[in-house]
């Protein structure tokens, strides 16, 4: 949904649409924002011409308001070449419900049960030379109560200019509080008494790095220099999630709120041709348009942290009539034949979980520096390079990305506390999906390799410690990043596994149907733990008498129950592990008939242990470190620097670019004191900034190698290519003080 320009008060124009043709807009030029060109084609004949759909508007003019817009669906254009048909998400029927007005997210000063966020039009001008970005907003905003004198907005390091309305002929007042707050400032603008009605319509320009420096929380942008690994020009993302979204933008930076948004953005010269992508349709230019700038919208409400763009020497491959891949032209062959099964995992996903609302799916393969596995940034999912092994074993993220398309972006949390309601449904429909495509073992695979990553998180922080809450326990102004770990995900699959589980066993009904309900229900809204469980009792109201909810969401430590599931793939990974624990206290000698002892009495043999498949091989070293941490309980474990010398040499360890089984590896090697894997996790670490790697091994080498001054060096030399939020959370780690 577009909306291109913002009118003084007694302008009137209208949004006209015909399905399958672009968006005309009829309406004087105002000064009010000069900028903002209007179309050249606004005469009424073309807008009677246009056969209006029924039930097109989704917006009724407001008639409180001398301003008065007709909404409609934006007209999505080819997102690709004009080889691509053209995909539509379907037209929302369902508004988004505000929350109480005693609602707060701990993480936003904003008050969205008193003004909410209605539609944000956005006009950015990226320069990658001086790494800003000169922008306006434009927002229209559901007046809740009219008692309000303010509208407090969040912000990260934003330089305001003005804040203007078209009902309004001044400038409107405003200050910033708490910019040193863990969470960024509040934007407070005063309302006069004639902007205390709905539609509140505001402009505000303003300028920002999009890094929010010099905050310590860090920003959305990453800004790449020109260099060999971007193809020899600049390149730029954003990453929104959890509360960044207000570096880029002032906005109510809460997943309660959620609003269609549409964008006109372009680069400076001479990076002007420069492809951009964005979460949201492309659509053609406005006659009046700046030249070379792109234009998108979104007409599916979303929260701020799934607003996304790039830009970059970027090419695309086809996958299929709604899939596509997007990367730097040295990767991007090897992105396309990576995943090439996406639109039958997408299918599939249809299968599980119900209509693909968004029209295409398509991905972005970033430059190292992106500091996730991947992002669910709606149309345009965000991926790590490290997701390219060659053998398609990593493509699990993928499958993971597109379940948000249901969990998390069709139904989010409502606030960073319940991120489960995100996470934990979006890993339950990824087994599952994984299930339909290569059978229950290799769901049972994947949830085995979660507790074994569960568990081991608990015992590192002990299992009294809140980070272990399924529902976290955020307080006000703190950083939801803090809490980011693998609870959400992975304690939240096992209370959604155990609730199956009861189910099927007492009632006999299919558990997937009634998430395929939940979300139909929820669509397009914010969701908490309290909504899920109360459908749920609703719905299974003698089973969930049987469950201890409280202690499932609010309790700390390990989960109180656990569903049964399918150890046929793991069975054979937990074997081989224990044989080489047992074969390394049988055979302790650092000798080479030691080495030649183990190989001939173990189970599966080097040649045997090649073919295995990759998670097989990854399960293996999860259970072999299970296995290790076991022996502070009492088990007799010789793992050190000559047991993982023998593993090295006999099972070519260290060759593994497979990033998880590479991950595992060194860590275990590490663990071990086998120093000679140093060079191999600076190279991984120096190649890329995926936190799920880098935090854990910076952990390690600060405790073990040696004693923490070798992890603060190699850190200081690849900072710079580090995203804000990876290095923030790094710095925390190692206790090093922000700079």
């Amino acid at each position: 949904m577009s909306e291109d320009l913002m009118h003084r008060a007694d302008a009137r124009f209208e949004i006209c649409q015909e399905s399958r043709t672009r968006t005309h807009i009829q309406g004087p030029k105002s000064h009010f924002h000069s900028s903002f060109r209007a179309p050249q084609h606004r005469s009424t004949n073309l807008a009677r011409n246009l056969r209006k759909r029924q039930g097109s508007l989704i917006f009724s003019h407001f008639r409180n308001s001398k301003l008065y817009i007709g909404l409609v669906l934006p007209v999505p254009s080819v997102v690709m070449p004009s080889d691509f048909p053209e995909t539509h998400p379907p037209l929302p029927t369902d508004r988004v419900k505000p929350p109480q007005p005693s609602f707060r997210d701990p993480a936003s000063h904003s008050y969205p049960g008193l003004h909410f966020t209605d539609q944000l039009h956005l006009d950015l001008h990226l320069d990658p030379t001086s790494k800003t970005i000169t922008a306006k907003a434009f927002y229209r905003f559901l007046v809740l109560d009219a008692a309000s004198e303010v509208l407090t907005l969040d912000v990260r390091s934003l330089d305001i200019d003005t804040i203007r309305s078209p009902s309004h002929p001044d400038p409107l007042s405003y200050t910033i509080s708490n910019e040193s707050s863990p969470i960024g400032g509040a934007l407070q603008v005063s309302l006069p008494p004639q902007l205390r009605v709905t539609p509140l319509q505001l402009e505000i320009t303003y300028t920002t790095s999009g890094t929010g420096a010099p905050h310590p929380a860090g920003g959305a942008m990453d800004w790449l220099s020109t260099s060999p690994a971007t193809a020899d020009a600049p390149f730029g993302f954003t990453q929104c999630q959890a509360i960044h979204a207000r570096s880029i933008v002032p906005c109510q930076d809460t997943p309660a709120v959620k609003a269609p948004y549409s964008a006109l953005v372009s680069i400076a010269a001479p990076f002007d041709t420069l492809p951009i992508v964005m979460s949201a349709q492309r659509v053609p230019l406005h006659q009046g348009d700046r030249a070379n700038a792109s234009r998108f919208e979104c007409n599916v409400p979303i929260p701020s942290y799934l607003i996304a763009f790039a830009f970059g020497k970027l090419e695309w491959r086809k996958l299929s009539s709604r899939c596509a891949v997007w990367a730097l032209p040295s990767v991007v062959e090897k992105a396309k034949w990576e995943f090439e099964n996406v639109e039958q995992m997408l299918q599939v996903a249809e299968e599980v979980a119900g209509r693909y609302v968004w029209g295409r799916y398509d991905l972005l393969v970033l430059p190292p520096s992106f500091p996730y596995g991947g992002m669910e940034n709606p149309f345009l999912t965000f991926v790590t390079p490290t997701l390219l092994s060659g053998d398609r074993s990593l493509v699990s993220v993928v499958v993971h990305e597109i379940s948000h398309s249901w969990a998390g972006n069709l139904v989010s949390c409502q606030d960073w506390r319940h991120l489960w309601v995100n996470e934990g449904f979006t890993v339950k429909l990824e087994r599952r999906i994984l299930k339909r495509l290569y059978g229950s073992g290799r769901e049972g695979l994947d949830a085995i390799a979660g507790r074994q990553t569960m568990n081991s998180f608990i015992k590192s922080l002990g299992a009294g410690h809140k980070y272990t809450s399924l529902v976290s326990k955020l307080e006000a102004e703190e950083d939801p990043d803090d809490y980011f770990s693998c609870i959400p995900y992975e304690k939240g699959y096992s209370f959604l596994s155990w609730l199956e589980y009861c189910v099927e066993r007492e009632t006999g009904e299919d558990f997937h149907e009634f998430l395929r309900t939940y979300f139909t229900k929820n669509r397009y809204q914010s969701s908490t733990s309290v909504d899920f469980i109360h459908l749920f009792k609703e719905k299974f109201p003698e089973v969930g008498d049987k469950i201890d909810f409280d202690t499932w969401l609010h309790g700390v430590g390990q989960c109180p129950d656990l569903a049964p599931v399918d150890t046929s793939l793991v069975d054979a990974a937990t074997d081989l592990a224990r044989n080489w624990l047992t074969l390394f206290v049988e055979f302790p000698e650092d000798s080479e008939d030691a080495k030649s002892l183990i190989e001939k009495n173990l189970r599966v043999r080097p040649s045997e242990f090649q073919k295995w498949d990759p998670k097989q091989k990854l399960c293996f070293l999860y259970e072999l470190r299970a296995g290790i941490d076991a022996a502070e309980e009492g088990d007799e474990v010789n793992w050190n620097a000559r047991a993982a010398r023998i593993m090295d040499t006999l099972y070519d360890m260290g060759s593994y670019r497979n990033s998880e089984i590479r991950f595992a590896w060194v860590r275990l090697a590490l663990l071990a004191g086998y120093f000679e894997i140093i060079e191999n996790v600076k190279e991984f670490v120096s190649s890329q900034g995926r936190m799920k790697f880098v935090r854990p091994l910076f952990n390690d080498l600060h405790k073990v190698y040696p004693k923490g001054t070798l992890a603060k060096e190699l850190f200081a030399t690849v900072k710079p290519s580090y995203h804000s939020i990876a290095l923030k959370m790094i710095e925390r780690d190692l206790s090093i003080e922000h700079s």
